[in-house]
């Protein structure tokens, strides 16, 4: 059963990139519409080429003036976006989506994206001035050094699952170890 579903995948991927072949040699063409553009950054996302897809998708804003009231458009944004950390960019197209279609068929997705994006950016920010607190005043730090700790494991873990997983688990790791019982 897993061999059919990773070859499944791989056909996908394989007609995924004949359509963003086909897609390329059109622009190439100057066929150059929004749609096409729009069209060609979806597919880049389905392949996980983030850069190409960015790339596509500021062209489709340059072409189309009114970008914003397209919600699948602003949601693919605000995952490219949310790939590279850019949490308050992709919080603004993803807020968008909700407040042009707040029926949007995957808007559980959206809420969950936002509510990562927030979770990160106010550990970041609490991890920020605890460092701070203790350069600056030397004196202990009104949480312990154990929830530091996992704040900033879960912060790892949040930000580096497909990049950097060894890191997040050795963070883990230290923290069962050293957790106080």
């Amino acid at each position: 059963k897993q061999w059919y579903q990773r070859r499944v995948r791989e056909e996908e991927r394989c007609y995924l990139s004949q359509a963003t072949c086909r897609l390329e040699k059109l622009v190439q063409q100057h066929y150059n519409t929004a749609e096409l553009f729009c069209q060609l950054g979806h597919f880049h996302l389905l392949l996980e080429d983030y850069d190409k897809a960015m790339s596509a998708y500021q062209e489709y804003i340059t072409l189309q003036p009114e970008h914003w009231k397209n919600p699948a458009f602003s949601v693919r944004l605000g995952l490219v976006y949310f790939h590279f950390n850019a949490f308050q960019w992709a919080t603004k197209a993803l807020q968008q989506v909700l407040y042009i279609d707040p029926g949007f068929s995957r808007k559980n997705e959206v809420h969950i994206r936002l509510a990562i994006m927030f979770k990160i950016r106010t550990i970041s920010t609490l991890l920020s001035s605890t460092s701070t607190w203790r350069c600056v005043t030397r004196a202990p730090v009104p949480e312990s050094d154990w929830t530091i700790k996992f704040t900033s494991g879960t912060c790892t873990k949040c930000r580096t699952t497909s990049t950097r997983p060894g890191r997040c688990t050795k963070l883990y790791s230290l923290l069962t170890s050293s957790h106080p019982r």
